[in-house]
């Protein structure tokens, strides 16, 4: 035994929809992330091009079953893309989707990569996409951007090739 208790623990997933079924029942008392990044199925095809084998409503289903098996509250990760996922019309069907599911959107503004053609969203974007979850009653928060500067930030940790 290690001595760390598992609401301390996060078992993310891109979305695969057995494996979410399967940690509803096994009981383990962690809490469950889902990398959605996108509130449609063509958007996350996009973004997401090796992994379209479960749709957003698939992926999303299984989530509330894990919210009500579990009891637990589940964490949606969503990576704002500048003018790709942050619109407030991404912002309003994102709402729409988790309407009443017991769930925290995790906000991350992207940390660029060489070689990626994406750009971070813009502060006041950020705000607006936050406003619109939060006057549809989405608990939501903006995760801290570090390590930018060092290119060691989330998602930037990679192996590069000169």
């Amino acid at each position: 035994e290690m001595g760390i208790s598992g609401r301390h623990l996060t078992i993310s997933t891109i979305g695969h929809v057995p494996g979410i079924k399967r940690l509803s029942r096994i009981g383990l008392p962690v809490t469950l992330a889902i990398s959605l990044h996108a509130p449609t199925d063509e958007l996350r095809r996009s973004l997401i091009p090796g992994f379209t084998r479960y749709s957003v409503d698939e992926i999303i289903d299984a989530g509330r079953d894990y919210v009500s098996i579990t009891g637990r509250r589940l964490t949606i990760e969503y990576c704002l893309l500048h003018n790709v996922n942050d619109r407030p019309a991404d912002a309003q069907q994102l709402a729409t989707l988790l309407k009443g599911l017991n769930c925290h959107v995790n906000l991350i503004p992207f940390n660029p990569v060489a070689g990626l053609p994406y750009l971070p969203s813009p502060p006041k974007k950020i705000k607006g996409f936050l406003t619109i979850l939060t006057t549809h009653k989405i608990q939501v928060t903006e995760r801290v951007r570090k390590g930018v500067d060092i290119e060691a930030a989330c998602g930037q940790l990679r192996r590069r090739h000169c």
